[in-house]
């Protein structure tokens, strides 16, 4: 009977000692690897290209990298479908249902404004990447300066040919996103300049490739003195380059756009593509990275502006 009791007993022991181990577990381990880091949500929009043509999804990755190894912050990223790509609104809402302590977004425009204040009544900080919008209270944007990267296009251009007979084209959206708007203001400050410069057309593109590929080539005909085609992003310049390559034109069509991405690269490698402007997305990513820990510390980060570098690419390297 006693030998029974002494079992028991030692089972009851080991019992407890094992809930202890794995009481333990769970809320020294488990929650500092999982609920305790402080956790960001991004959410960026399908371009119904290939994944390498996304630069938000580039951006997103590189935080998420950058974060790995990190013990105070986290990331998590989310694509939603293209249609949603200017709805700044349902981003923010998801961020919220999902409980962030902070929230990364690309594709900013003047129209979202007030989105934002969702954020701000909550005290959730939030980074701009891809696009700076500084009315929107935010606490930091990383990227280029794509005023002054409109600049650098405008002064490109006009070296590539005598005359030059320039179309601007950029996706068609309710409200364009701000990067592309000042691509665009950049761009057209500094081709007044030019008296061998003449912007003859503004083409409203769209965000997806085979209606933005079709509206060109269509554009390319109607429009054949055309020698010089200005795009203000990737889905643009790979649409233009091979609306130009289908269509029958008997001159030299130049193409300058933004982003390297595979197809871009695979443009400008063949002569297709004249240039190419960058963001180092490696760069914003690390970035931001260091704005979520700095902000996982309890910093407090407000209107804080780190611009990366905009390379201009050619055949010639």
């Amino acid at each position: 009977m006693y030998r029974h009791k002494g079992l028991l007993l030692l089972i009851f022991l080991m019992t407890v000692v094992m809930g202890v181990q794995i009481y333990r577990y769970y809320t020294e381990i488990h929650t500092e690897d999982e609920s305790g880091r402080y956790h960001a949500v991004m959410l960026y929009s399908d371009t119904n290209m290939d994944e390498n043509q996304n630069i938000c999804r580039q951006i997103a990755e590189a935080i998420e990298k950058n974060l790995a190894e990190s013990h105070t912050a986290e990331i998590s990223s989310y694509e939603v479908e293209n249609e949603k790509y200017i709805s700044i609104d349902y981003k923010i809402s998801s961020a919220i249902l999902m409980d962030a302590d902070a929230v990364v977004i690309g594709g900013s425009d003047a129209a979202t404004v007030e989105a934002y204040q969702k954020l701000k009544e909550r005290e959730i900080p939030f980074i701009l990447v891809d696009g700076d919008l500084p009315e929107s209270g935010r606490n930091a944007y990383v990227g280029i300066d794509n005023f002054e990267s409109g600049r650098i296009g405008a002064d490109f251009v006009v070296t590539l040919e005598e005359n030059c007979f320039i179309a601007v084209i950029s996706p068609l959206t309710e409200e364009p996103p701000q990067s592309l708007e000042n691509r665009y203001q950049g761009f057209m400050e500094e081709i007044q300049k030019y008296e061998n410069a003449e912007v003859l057309k503004y083409l409203d593109c769209s965000l997806d490739y085979q209606t933005a590929y079709q509206r060109i080539k269509d554009f390319l005909f109607q429009n054949p003195k055309l020698n010089i085609l200005y795009c203000t992003d990737s889905i643009s310049g790979t649409a233009a380059m091979n609306a130009v390559l289908d269509s029958s034109m008997d001159h030299r069509v130049h193409i300058l756009c933004y982003d390297q991405t595979k197809q871009t690269a695979y443009g400008l490698a063949n002569g297709w593509i004249d240039g190419i402007i960058i963001q180092d997305t490696e760069s914003i990513g690390k970035a931001c990275a260091d704005i979520l820990e700095e902000l996982a510390a309890g910093e407090k980060v407000t209107d804080k502006v780190v611009y990366v570098n905009s390379t201009m690419l050619t055949p010639e390297g």
